[in-house]
């Protein structure tokens, strides 16, 4: 969801597979085990290949792993080999776990993107995004939802249609705000 999110994303392969006679050549250099499987040599993979719309880091690649799993020294072999073998393609190579993700920022994507995927009518869009801009302009202190309720009563609409709406346009970037923030939901910082 985070790398989706991003703005500087362009595709995201996941499990993304590394070329066998190069993870075997970096782990026998290393010293390493390679990863196998009833004695065959199995092909390791990266969590995440990100191709982005930056021209100073075009690619990068992402393995996520849980804190505890730092533990096992095994897992940590595995990771010298994968990371050895995106450095000599040149790519960087970032190990992440639960603690590099805030979770602020976490709860604010995983509200909104489910609202991602839902159809907006574009041709309504610019039109709505002008009509709640104002509604927040003249309501800095009232809450999100509190908007949507008092729309949806202004306007006889159905209970939570303009919330919807407003995470919808949120979730299409419409209204820009800073997603690592938590703002208890209160339009007064959107």
């Amino acid at each position: 969801m985070l790398l989706e999110w991003s703005s500087d994303t362009e595709d995201i392969r996941e499990q993304f597979p590394l070329r066998l006679e190069d993870t075997e050549a970096v782990a026998a250099e290393a010293r390493i085990a390679h990863p196998e499987y009833r004695g065959r040599h199995q092909i390791m993979t990266s969590d995440f290949l990100v191709d982005t719309n930056n021209s100073e880091e075009p690619k990068y690649v992402l393995q996520a792993k849980y804190s505890e799993s730092f533990q096992d020294a095994r897992i940590i072999e595995k990771l010298e080999v994968e990371r050895r073998y995106w450095l000599k393609k040149s790519v960087p190579w970032w190990l992440i776990t639960e603690k590099n993700i805030p979770s602020t920022l976490f709860q604010n994507i995983k509200w909104l993107y489910p609202a991602q995927r839902d159809e907006l009518e574009i041709n309504n869009a610019h039109e709505r995004v002008q009509f709640y801009t104002h509604y927040f302009n003249r309501n800095p202190h009232c809450s999100i939802i509190d908007i949507g309720k008092q729309m949806d009563t202004a306007y006889s609409l159905p209970i939570g249609q303009s919330f919807l709406e407003i995470r919808q346009l949120l979730a299409s970037r419409y209204f820009l705000f800073d997603i690592s923030k938590s703002y208890n939901l209160k339009c007064k910082n959107f």
